[in-house]
């Protein structure tokens, strides 16, 4: 079985479709987060309209910003010289 060529990435370029693609999904979690989040807040409260609403779309803002947060960290840590290094041995 061949191996595959370890590559680093040298910098992540939000233009490729890998990354077009983790936005696009960070952005659907964030927004499930986000809904969920306001329905279960006029589930508690049924008058609680507007509240919800802030609270449900601060809640997907920073699941969004967790989930691409997260991705950045990975991709960075995966693709590092040490760790290439250790691979390579």
């Amino acid at each position: 079985m061949p191996d595959l060529p370890i590559g680093r990435v040298s910098r992540l370029n939000p233009l490729s479709v890998h990354s077009i693609m983790h936005g696009i999904i960070s952005l659907c979690g964030g927004a499930t987060a986000g809904l969920f989040t306001v329905f279960m807040m006029r589930h508690a409260d049924e008058t609680a309209v507007r509240s919800s609403v802030w609270v449900g779309t601060l809640v997907g803002v920073v699941m969004v910003v967790l989930l691409v947060v997260a991705y950045i960290v990975t991709v960075n840590h995966t693709t590092s010289e040490e760790r290439l290094q250790q691979l390579a041995q």
